[in-house]
């Protein structure tokens, strides 16, 4: 009983040192923005000293759309997860399958899927907008940002068969369908995630 204790104290100082290193990695990318590369007499060298050998493991990773590189979101959500199986048994002092499962079911809900609805949410509100624009600026830089969101307009145009829908209309279903999609699949890892902590093994 005493050693259970002692491994559970141990677990939430853990723990916390994860939630810390989480924070640094994301004062990291913030600022990375800023300063790409800050000299040896910024302390922000020596957080980069800190988290960049553990932020390259998930470079070169098959986590960009676009532009943006999301392997620093894939790292801190691996991160996440051992944080939040140590405190489970931190709390508790057990560890089942399905406390394990679902963590990880959380995670990949917030590190993941959520993240990509984000993507496909805000890639679609802007094509809409653009196609009621008459700038031929925004309809540029709205077929790029659309990129994101190809595979969903292409379902819907696929569902038309022979009629031919306009641009608007196109982007205004997939919109509709991506919410519904969202809210769906947020409401199915919720119940998931329920279902599966009540596992006795």
């Amino acid at each position: 009983m005493v050693n259970n204790i002692v491994l559970m104290k141990i677990s939430l100082f853990l723990a916390r040192l994860l939630g810390a290193y989480s924070l640094l990695i994301w004062v990291r990318i913030i600022l990375s923005w800023i300063f790409p590369n800050p000299q040896r007499t910024n302390w922000l060298y020596w957080v980069g000293r800190l988290t960049d050998p553990y932020l390259n493991l998930f470079k070169g990773t098959k986590s960009t759309i676009g532009r943006l590189d999301f392997s620093p979101i894939f790292a801190i959500g691996v991160v996440a997860v051992l944080e939040s199986i140590l405190q489970y048994y931190g709390y508790y002092g057990t560890l089942t399958l399905g406390m394990v499962l679902a963590v990880f079911l959380s995670a990949f809900w917030s590190y993941g899927l959520s993240i990509y609805f984000w993507i496909l949410f805000f890639a679609l509100v802007f094509k809409t907008i653009a196609s009621f624009s008459r700038n031929p600026a925004m309809w540029n830089a709205a077929g790029a940002m659309g990129e994101a969101a190809r595979p969903v307009t292409d379902f819907v145009r696929s569902f038309a068969k022979n009629r031919i829908l306009s641009e608007r209309t196109v982007n205004l279903i997939s919109l509709v369908l991506v919410l519904a999609v969202w809210f769906m699949t947020k409401y199915l890892v919720g119940w998931l995630g329920t279902l599966v902590i009540q596992l006795p093994i």
